[in-house]
């Protein structure tokens, strides 16, 4: 008698491992804190490595198994990696009382106001910001 060879039925309960993530300092806000809530409650045994994203050697820790995922946008995603959209979000505009765009703001109005970017990296989407 022959018998199929299936994996072990994963049950988080009883899982006794570590998961390491590289996630940017959005995805730990958003993603990370309240997977770790979940994760104390629903798989004890399991712990959680996160480390800041070094995407210069993302691939490389990936490859090698010192990463086992990471939490990026999809803009900087390289193109040797799979990818999975997690979710849509959507953008807000905060103004404050008695802005000029405070009852209308359209593209053309958004586009001719100033904008300051924050981020802790040198390119933030595609823009250089760095001194030329």
């Amino acid at each position: 008698m022959t018998v199929p060879l299936q994996p072990e039925a994963f049950d988080p309960a009883q899982a006794d491992l570590t998961v390491s993530i590289a996630a940017t300092d959005y995805a730990q806000r958003v993603i990370i804190l309240p997977f770790l809530t979940r994760m104390r409650r629903e798989a004890p045994g399991v712990r959680v490595s996160v480390q800041p994203v070094d995407m210069a050697q993302l691939p490389a820790q990936l490859e090698r198994g010192s990463l086992d995922m990471a939490l990026i946008t999809p803009e900087v995603a390289p193109d040797a990696l799979r990818a999975r959209k997690l979710f849509d979000e959507r953008y807000v505009s905060v103004l404050r009382a008695g802005h000029p765009a405070e009852r209308s703001l359209d593209l053309d109005t958004f586009c001719r106001l100033d904008h300051a970017i924050m981020s802790h990296e040198t390119v933030v989407h595609g823009s250089d910001l760095r001194p030329r």
